[in-house]
C-alpha cells in the first residue's frame, strides 16, 4: 500500500473526538500502529476521557487536519437526554479511497457541578474498530473516568482526570489536566499508561475560542525517549450549538379564556431580565453578600453579581436561553437552579440557602464582683424571633449547633433582662463572646403619668397590591410531590419556582394582574390554570397531577 497508505489507513480509521490529538507517525520507525483520535464530546485530549459531557439538547461538530499523515477526520457529538453522550467519528477518503466509521458512547453518574465532591462518567469508545493486536489504541474499550476542578473566588483554576480503560486485553491507567486561560483559551496535556505489548504516551495541545461556538484546536503527541519523527501534529476547527429551541412543546392555551393581548412596551430583541432573592432557609430574612453566578448552557458566557441588603441581585439585556443560576456564601451550603430567560420579561427566583452549624461559648462575669447564679441565655435573629433558649449557671457557658449570621443575645435572671449583646456566628467556627453582668438593679420608684392627647389619625397612603400565592401538590393518590416546576406568568413578569420535598410551593411579592399558572413534572400531565390577583391577600390553591400513563 506505500508508506502514505498505511499512515492514512490506521489515521483515519481511529479519527478524532473533541480534543486535540495526534497520530504517532512512521511504522518505519518502530512504532505498530499510530494512536487513536478518541471522541470525548467537548472534553478530553487525545485519548483519555474525562468526566464531562455535553450540555443536554446540544450539538458538536468537528473536522481535523494532520499534517504529516495528509488526511482529515471528522466528528458528530449529540447530548439527547442529561448526562448522556453519543457520537460518531468518520474518515475523510484520502487519494486511496479509504474511510472509517466508528461509535462512541459515555454517561456521566456524579456532577460537581451540582454540589457532588467530583464528578463520575462511564462508557465506551470507538465501538466497531477493527485495531490491530499490538495497538495501544484505546478502541472498544470500556471505560470509568473521574474529574474535578479546583476554584478560587469563584475562578476555575484547574481540572484533574484520570481512570482506567481496557478491554479483553488489560487495563490501562490515564490521566490529564486542563487550565482555562480567560474565557478564551484552555491549555491541556495527559498521560496514557501501557497495556500489553502496547506503548505509553504524552499529548499537549491547546484550544483557542474566540466565539462561544467555535474553537480552534492546535495539538502534539510524543512518545518518550523516541526521534522527532515518532509524533504528530493536528490542525482543527470545531462548532457546537443546541437544539432544545427545536424540541419545546408550544404552551397548552387556556380553554374558553380570552389570551392578553401583547404590551406595547419597547422591545429588547433576544434579551430578558433575571432577578434574584436569596433567603435564610430557617429564618427567610434576606441574605445580603451572596455570591451569585449564572452560565448559559451552551455558551462559555458567565454573569456573576451579589446581592443587596433586600437580599437581591439583578442582571439586565441577558440573552434569551436556559441558565445554570449558583448562589455562594461563606458558611452557607451552595444551592444551584436551572432557570428559562424569555425575551422582553423579567425572571424571578427565590432561592433559599440553609447554613452550616456554628456554636458561640465564653466566660460569664458580674461587674464588681459576685457569682452569676442562674441565668437564661436566648437567641433573637433579625426579625427579633426567637431562635434558641437555654438556661445556663456557673461562670461559663456555650451554645451550640446555630445557623450562621447575626443575633442578639439576650441574658436575664429571674425573669429581668440583664444584658443584651449583637453577636454573629460563623458557619463551622467558634466565636467567642465573653458576657460582664452589671449590678443587679435597685427597684425605682414609678412616676406618675399625665394622659397626653391622642394626636389625630394621619392619613396613609394606599399600598401597592401585593398578593402571595402558596399550596401543595399531591398526585391521585394524595402523594406529596416533590420537584414540581411552577412557572406563572403574564406579559411583565415570570415567576418560576419548584416544590419542597413536602410538596408544598409559594410565591411572594405578586402584583396585580391576570396570570398563566403552568404546573409540570416529569412522568406527569401538565396542567395550565388562569389565576387573578386583585387585591392584597394571601391565597391558598392545592393541585393534583396525573401520571402520563395510568
Amino acid at each position: 500500500m506505500g508508506l502514505t497508505g498505511s499512515l492514512c489507513k490506521q489515521g483515519l480509521k481511529l479519527g478524532l473526538g473533541l480534543g486535540f490529538g495526534l497520530l504517532s507517525a512512521l511504522p518505519g520507525w518502530g512504532l505498530e500502529s499510530p494512536v487513536s483520535q478518541s471522541l470525548w464530546g467537548y472534553s478530553g485530549l487525545l485519548n483519555v476521557p474525562t468526566a464531562d459531557v455535553l450540555p443536554a439538547q446540544s450539538v458538536y461538530t468537528g473536522l481535523r487536519y494532520f499534517p504529516l499523515n495528509s488526511g482529515l477526520s471528522g466528528v458528530a457529538n449529540i447530548s439527547p437526554l442529561d448526562n448522556l453522550e453519543a457520537g460518531l467519528v468518520f474518515g475523510v477518503p484520502p487519494a486511496n479511497g479509504f474511510s472509517a466509521l466508528a461509535a462512541s458512547l459515555k454517561y456521566r453518574m456524579m456532577d460537581q457541578a451540582r454540589d457532588q465532591p467530583l464528578s463520575l462518567a462511564v462508557g465506551a469508545t470507538l465501538l466497531g474498530l477493527n485495531e490491530d493486536p499490538g495497538s495501544y489504541v484505546p478502541g472498544n474499550n470500556a471505560f470509568i473516568s473521574v474529574s474535578r476542578g479546583f476554584d478560587w473566588d469563584n475562578i476555575r483554576l484547574v481540572n484533574l482526570h484520570g481512570g482506567f480503560m481496557g478491554g479483553l486485553q488489560g487495563a490501562r491507567l490515564f490521566a490529564g489536566l486542563d487550565v482555562p486561560i480567560l474565557d478564551l483559551a484552555r491549555f491541556k496535556t495527559e498521560y496514557l499508561g501501557m497495556v500489553g505489548g502496547s506503548f505509553q504516551a504524552f499529548n499537549f495541545g491547546l484550544s483557542i475560542t474566540p466565539h462561544p461556538s467555535f474553537s480552534i484546536d492546535l495539538g502534539l503527541m510524543q512518545r518518550p525517549n523516541q526521534t522527532f519523527w515518532d509524533r504528530d501534529f493536528v490542525l482543527g476547527i470545531a462548532w457546537h450549538g443546541d437544539f432544545g429551541h427545536l424540541l419545546a412543546a408550544s404552551p397548552e392555551p387556556v380553554p374558553d379564556k380570552p389570551q392578553p393581548t401583547p404590551s406595547a412596551q419597547p422591545a429588547r430583541p433576544g434579551q430578558g431580565d433575571v432577578r434574584l432573592r436569596i433567603l435564610d432557609r430557617s429564618d427567610i430574612v434576606a441574605l445580603k453578600d451572596v455570591a451569585i453566578t449564572l452560565s448559559q448552557q451552551g455558551s462559555s458566557e458567565v454573569y456573576r453579581g451579589q446581592t443587596d441588603i433586600n437580599g437581591e441581585v439583578r442582571f439586565e439585556r441577558l440573552p434569551s436561553g436556559n441558565y445554570e443560576v449558583r448562589a455562594e456564601r461563606s458558611g452557607w451550603n451552595p444551592e444551584v437552579r436551572l432557570i428559562s430567560v424569555q425575551a422582553d420579561l423579567e425572571t424571578f427566583l427565590e432561592l433559599a440557602l440553609s447554613g452550616q452549624l456554628g456554636s458561640i461559648q465564653g466566660n460569664i462575669e458580674v461587674a464588681g464582683g459576685g457569682t452569676p447564679g442562674e441565668l437564661s441565655l436566648e437567641l433573637l435573629n433579625q426579625t427579633e424571633r426567637s431562635v434558641r433558649r437555654e438556661s445556663v449557671s456557673g461562670s461559663s457557658y456555650r451554645l451550640e449547633n446555630i445557623a450562621p449570621g447575626p443575633y442578639t443575645l439576650v441574658v436575664r435572671q429571674s425573669g429581668e433582662e440583664r444584658l443584651r449583646l449583637q453577636i454573629r456566628v460563623k458557619g463551622n467556627a467558634e466565636s467567642q463572646y465573653d458576657l460582664s453582668l452589671p449590678p443587679a438593679p435597685q427597684p425605682v420608684p414609678t412616676p406618675a403619668t399625665s394622659a397626653a392627647p391622642t394626636p389625630a389619625p394621619t392619613a396613609v397612603p394606599a399600598a401597592p397590591v401585593l398578593a402571595s400565592v402558596s399550596g401543595t401538590i399531591k398526585d391521585k393518590q394524595q402523594n406529596l410531590i416533590g420537584g414540581a416546576r411552577l412557572e406563572l406568568k403574564n406579559d411583565d413578569l415570570l415567576v418560576i419556582t419548584l416544590t419542597t420535598p413536602e410538596g408544598k410551593y409559594i410565591f411572594r411579592d405578586i402584583p396585580q394582574g391576570v396570570y398563566r399558572l403552568t404546573l409540570s413534572k416529569e412522568g406527569f400531565k401538565s396542567r395550565v390554570f388562569q389565576l387573578t390577583i386583585t387585591k392584597s391577600e394571601a391565597l391558598e390553591h392545592n393541585f393534583d397531577l396525573e401520571p402520563e400513563k395510568e
